[in-house]
């Protein structure tokens, strides 16, 4: 079996992003927080409206909200500032 080297297992790291959902009145009016493990945040934006959708049956034509989505540091880089 072959080993992985520390560049390949830097880019299948996955990175914890934050994202705050306004939505608004047809959905409550109310702000929903999602943590999501992701690769970038492209694919953080994708997950969060995915489950977005599937809670709230949103339509795009219809109706707006707001996203916001915040990469959050992990233990390791916190650990890595500090040394």
């Amino acid at each position: 079996m072959k080993r992985k080297t520390d560049e390949e297992v830097i880019v299948m790291k996955k990175n914890l992003y934050k994202a705050t959902v306004l939505n608004f009145i047809p959905y409550g009016g109310k702000v929903k927080i999602y943590w999501i493990h992701a690769h970038s945040e492209d694919e953080a934006t994708l997950l969060v409206a995915k489950k977005f959708n599937k809670e709230f049956h949103f339509d795009p034509q219809k109706n707006y909200v707001d996203m916001k989505i915040k990469k959050i540091k992990d233990k390791e880089a916190k650990e890595n500032e500090n040394e």
